[in-house]
């Protein structure tokens, strides 16, 4: 049971969906512990030393025990899914950003208006659309947490979160981190349990009481292909295609080759300092960016259970 209090106790085994109660109650336990003990994690890797700004070159162990438990952290340096989302939001919030510097009467190296309209460098542009997409291909570090303990710790049948210091490396913290690791799989086995029934024939409303139930209800949601999007914009690794900025900054490709392979950019060329320079206006490369946002789709399969009051 959860309570205002942040008391959290542990459940019974699963019977039936009559068990309506201790479901709720074993998904907000589960939730709270996962805050907790994330805390306790979040210490551990600090105290290794290791962040995204200092990888490890090797894998690194580092022990920190007190009392009847001891945390073993493996630290190495591992390739990170990359979040192609995050860089296209990031390309986009970029042209955005420099649309507002201009409009705020700011010189930019770079980026000037043509016409009225905003243009910038395509090799600039290039630069910076790598340098957005370079930050979700760095490697990053991971961490993996576990623990030996002296004696045996039993699941607690109850644990009081309210007021804890979570991320302090005390004995105490060492013990209940164990112990909410049990409990919290204790919960887990119960919540999975009950939502392999509920599952049980499909979309519809289960009744668990006379006046409570669930409505389970499975769909597939449509979403951008955000790897598709900067694929196509820029040459993410060395074995892969040409992007199409990396074409626009291609010296070796005339405009009129650039312009037949990709009539969505606005190009022309600007005098700098006694040099033709190739620009390209903002507006086009944020347009071209929402064309292809709707060009190429990625479909989720989703199962929704919702409490609901039968009436």
């Amino acid at each position: 049971m959860v309570t205002l209090d942040k008391m959290i106790k542990n459940v019974a085994a699963y019977k039936s969906l009559s068990q309506h109660q201790e479901y709720e109650q074993a998904k907000q336990g589960k939730k709270l512990i996962e805050i907790e003990m994330n805390k306790l994690e979040s210490a551990l890797a600090a105290w290794t030393g290791f962040d995204e700004f200092n990888l490890p070159i090797e894998s690194v162990i580092t022990e920190v025990g007190k009392g009847a438990v001891t945390f073993i952290v493996s630290s190495y340096t591992g390739i990170k899914k990359p979040s192609y989302k995050t860089a296209v939001e990031g390309l986009e919030n970029h042209l955005k950003g420099y649309q507002f510097m201009l409009n705020n009467s700011r010189t930019i190296t770079g980026i000037a208006k043509e016409h009225g309209v905003a243009v910038i460098d395509v090799e600039r542009l290039l630069e910076e659309s790598e340098v957005i997409v370079g930050g979700i291909l760095q490697p990053g570090v991971t961490h993996r947490i576990k623990y030996e303990t002296a004696t045996e710790i039993p699941i607690p049948e109850a644990m009081y979160l309210k007021g804890r210091k979570g991320s302090a490396l005390s004995e105490n913290n060492l013990i209940e981190y164990v112990q909410m690791d049990k409990l919290h799989a204790s919960l887990d086995t119960f919540v999975k349990a009950y939502e392999k029934n509920l599952r049980k024939g499909g979309s519809g409303v289960k009744p668990v009481s006379s006046k409570k139930g669930y409505a389970t209800e499975k769909s597939e949601a449509e979403g951008t292909d955000w790897a598709y999007v900067v694929k196509t914009l820029i040459q993410v690794r060395d074995n892969e295609e040409q992007g199409e900025l990396n074409i626009l900054a291609d010296q070796g490709i005339s405009l009129a080759e650039k312009k037949r392979q990709l009539p969505s950019f606005d190009l022309m060329y600007r005098i700098v300092y006694n040099e033709r320079k190739l620009y390209v206006s903002l507006p086009s490369v944020f347009d071209r960016i929402q064309q292809l946002k709707g060009e190429e789709t990625i479909t989720a399969k989703r199962v929704r259970i919702t409490p609901i009051d039968i009436v």
